[in-house]
C-alpha cells in the first residue's frame, strides 16, 4: 500500500498577535512573488485557484500556473506562508496520489487547528511579510536532489516479490538511497523470515551480486529483462532484511529495522541510527537534515497519523529552508515541501515522523560519538563528556545547548555546567582528510530532572 507520511508545519508558538485569515488576494500575491522568484519565469499568469476547507474554514490555497507549476499557501497567516511548490510540474486535484492526498488532508487539520486555537503569528507574519515584499533570503546554500531514481512499488520492481505484492515503501525507500552509492557490490550472509502469507522468504545477500549498472532511473519507458531483474532483486533483498509483511494491497515493514539492515546485510556504515522528531525542537530536526544533506547523503524518512503511513527520501532543500521528497512514486509529487513540527489536538502524527541518518558506505571518513558520565545533573552542576569517536579526528567542534561553554574545539572539552533546568541537546562535528561527520544526541542532558523513557516508534 503506498501510504503517506504527514508533512507537518512550522508555526509560531510565541506570545503577540493572533492570527488573522489571508485572503485569496493576499496569498496570490505571495504565490506570485515566490513562483517568480523560484522559477525565473517571465509569465506568472495563474490559469486556476483551488481553495481547500476544512469543515467549512478556508486552510489552503493552490495556485496553478499557466507555465508550468504550482505554490500552495496557507489561508491563516499563523502558519508559515508556503507549504509545498514546484515549478515544473501541474497539479490535478482529481489525479492526486494517495500520499499526496494525504499529505493535504494533513494541512487541512493543522491549519485548522492554528485557526480555532487562535495561535500567535508573532513569527510567521515575518515571513508573510517579507514574501509580500520580495524579500527573499540572499544565502545560496542549498542541495539539489541527490537521487536521481524514480522508482515504485508495482512491476517491475516487485517481480521477484510474492505474487502480485508490492516492493513496500520501506524497501523502495532502502533501494533508491542504496541506488544513490552503488553500493554494496555483493551483500554480507543470507536471511529467512515466516510472512503470515506467503511462508518461509529467504534472500542470499552474500551470494549476489547486485547489479547496479543496469539499473535504470525510471522505468516508465521500457527496460530490458536484465534491467528489470537488476531492480527487482535489489528490491526484494531490502524487503526480505526487514521482515517485510507482503500483501496484494500493500506491504509492510518498520522503519527501526532499517539501520540495522543495511548495516548487516549490505555492509553500510555502523553509523546509519534512527532519529525522531519527538525527540528535537523543530530548528534543531531541520538542522540535523541539512547536515546530513550537505555531506551528501539522502536521509531515509518517515511518518504516520496512526492509520497510514510512508516511507520515503529527503533528498535536497533550498534557500528557503524546504526540503525535497522522492516519495517513491514514479517520481510523482516529487517537489520541495515545508516541514516542521506541530501537534494537533486529537493527531500524534508529528510524534512519528522519524529519519534514519549517516545512511553511508564504509569508508576512512571520522565518525563522531561521544558519551555523557551524568545526563540528570542539578540546576548549577557539571558535566564530563568523553570523546568516542574513531577514524583519527583532526578537528573536533562541540556544541551544548544551555551549558557553560556552550561550545569547545578541544577533544576532549572542558566540564559544562548547566544552570538552567529542562531538556538539552549536544552535538559533535568531527572532520579529517577523508570527510566530516556530526553526531547529535536531541534532550540528551535533562538537567534538574531525572532519566526520560525512550519510547520506539515506527511507520510501515
Amino acid at each position: 500500500m503506498k501510504k503517506l507520511s504527514v508533512l507537518v508545519l512550522l508555526v509560531a508558538f510565541s506570545s503577540g498577535l493572533f492570527a488573522s485569515p489571508v485572503s485569496l488576494e493576499y496569498a496570490k500575491s505571495v504565490a506570485n512573488n515566490f513562483y517568480t522568484h523560484y522559477s525565473a519565469k517571465s509569465n506568472i499568469a495563474v490559469s486556476d485557484v483551488i481553495t481547500y476547507q476544512k469543515e467549512g474554514i478556508n486552510t489552503f490555497y493552490v495556485f496553478i500556473y499557466e507555465s508550468g507549476g504550482f505554490v500552495i499557501v496557507s489561508a491563516d497567516d499563523a502558519a508559515i506562508p508556503v507549504l509545498g511548490y514546484s515549478t515544473t510540474d501541474t497539479f490535478d486535484k482529481n489525479n492526486i496520489p494517495v500520499n499526496a492526498k494525504s499529505w493535504l488532508e494533513s494541512y487541512n487539520d493543522q491549519i485548522k487547528f492554528i485557526i480555532e486555537q487562535k495561535l500567535s503569528n508573532s513569527e510567521t507574519s515575518k515571513e508573510w511579510s517579507k514574501l509580500q515584499n520580495n524579500m527573499f533570503e540572499k544565502s545560496t546554500q542549498a542541495v539539489t536532489p541527490l537521487c536521481s531514481t524514480l522508482w515504485d512499488q508495482s512491476s517491475p520492481y516487485n517481480q521477484l516479490c510474492p505474487t502480485n505484492t508490492y516492493t513496500g515503501c520501506v524497501a523502495t525507500a532502502m533501494a533508491q538511497i542504496m541506488k544513490k552509492w552503488d553500493y554494496p557490490t555483493t551483500g554480507v550472509g543470507t536471511h529467512s523470515y515466516t510472512d503470515p502469507t506467503y511462508g518461509t522468504l529467504t534472500a542470499n545477500f552474500g551470494a549476489t551480486t547486485y547489479d547496479w549498472a543496469n539499473m535504470l532511473d525510471s522505468y516508465l519507458s521500457g527496460s530490458t529483462a536484465t534491467q528489470k531483474t537488476a531492480v527487482a532483486t535489489l528490491m526484494f533483498h531490502c524487503g526480505v532484511s526487514v521482515n517485510m509483511t507482503y500483501g496484494t494491497s500493500g506491504s509492510g515493514a518498520y522503519s527501526w529495522d532499517v539501520p540495522a539492515a543495511l548495516i548487516n546485510y549490505f555492509n553500510y556504515s555502523p553509523t546509519a541510527e534512527i532519529k525522531f522528531l519527538a525527540d528535537f525542537t523543530s530548528p534543531n530536526w531541520i538542522t540535523m537534515l541539512k547536515g546530513e544533506l550537505d555531506a551528501g547523503r539522502p536521509v531515509y524518512y518517515s511518518g504516520t497519523d496512526g492509520s497510514a503511513g510512508h516511507a520515503f527520501v529527503c533528498d535536497g532543500y533550498n534557500a528557503s529552508n524546504q526540503f525535497h521528497f522522492n516519495w517513491g512514486w514514479s517520481g510523482w509529487s516529487n517537489n520541495y515541501y515545508a516541514i516542521g513540527s506541530l501537534n494537533p489536538s486529537g493527531n500524534n502524527f508529528n510524534l512519528d515522523n522519524s529519519a534514519i541518518v549517516r545512511i553511508t558506505p564504509p569508508s576512512s571518513a571520522p565518525i563522531a560519538d561521544f558519551v555523557a558520565d551524568n545526563v540528570t545533573p542539578l540546576i548549577g552542576g557539571s558535566v564530563n563528556f568523553t570523546n568516542n569517536s574513531t577514524n583519527n579526528p583532526t578537528t573536533y567542534s562541540w556544541v551544548f545547548d544551555g551549558g557553560t561553554p556552550s561550545t569547545s574545539t578541544l577533544q576532549t572539552p572542558p566540564a559544562i555546567t548547566y544552570n538552567t533546568g529542562g531538556y538539552y541537546q549536544v552535538s559533535l562535528t568531527v572532520t579529517n582528510g577523508n570527510g566530516t561527520d556530526t553526531k547529535v544526541r536531541s534532550s540528551y542532558i535533562n538537567v534538574g530532572g531525572t532519566p526520560s523513557a525512550w519510547i520506539k516508534q515506527n511507520s510501515g
